[in-house]
């Protein structure tokens, strides 16, 4: 558990199961990195990130089977990093960044029992590419910006499949970037809202 200021931390190669929240921090943790961890069985959320914590990366766990989220980034957390991630059997969601800006990039995101991924951007942009989003229970990919056409999103080579709905942009349909994405047999519909 990281309380208060503790930036430059490295979390890397632990066993972390049977807790409340496997990895956890308050607020203006800059700059931690969380790396090669295995992530699982802990009751509420595998990571999560309270607020005010900048320049976040999470990279090369396996995050699984966690009560509610994988991955719940709280509010004003921004420029997080995640990518190359197993991300599965949440009982809600894979990852949620709210409030907040990043990339994810190459994870994959398994059937989770709600969003695979949700995003609100409020005060920068997000990438997000490369990703195997599969098998989650309502939303593959979730986005909505506080404001439409200064805060983006780019949403490219993406395998989006087997979910209730692909991608669903809730905003800014001229300005976002969506491409090359891989949004197939999900059941309610594979590209939704503004886009």
């Amino acid at each position: 558990y990281l309380y208060y200021g503790c930036s430059n931390v490295v979390i890397d190669s632990n066993t972390v199961s049977g807790n409340s929240r496997g990895i956890s921090a308050y607020q203006y943790n800059n700059n931690a990195q969380i790396t090669n961890n295995y992530i699982f069985n802990n009751s509420n959320y595998g990571i999560y990130f309270d607020t005010y914590n900048d320049n976040i990366i999470i990279t090369g766990n396996i995050i699984s089977n966690n009560g509610d989220y994988g991955i719940r980034l709280s509010n004003y957390n921004d420029n997080t990093q995640i990518y190359s991630n197993v991300i599965k059997g949440h009982s809600s969601y894979g990852i949620k960044l709210y409030a907040g800006y990043g990339d994810i990039i190459g994870n994959t995101i398994i059937n989770n029992s709600d969003y695979g991924i949700y995003l609100r951007a409020y005060d920068g942009d997000c990438l997000v590419r490369n990703n195997t989003i599969d098998g989650n229970s309502n939303y593959g990919l979730y986005w909505i910006s506080n404001s439409y056409s200064a805060y983006t999103l780019d949403a490219t080579n993406n395998s989006i499949t087997n979910n209730q709905q692909g991608i669903y942009c809730e905003n800014g349909s001229n300005y976002n970037t969506i491409g090359y994405n891989n949004s197939w047999n999900n059941s309610n519909g594979n590209y939704e809202g503004s886009l």
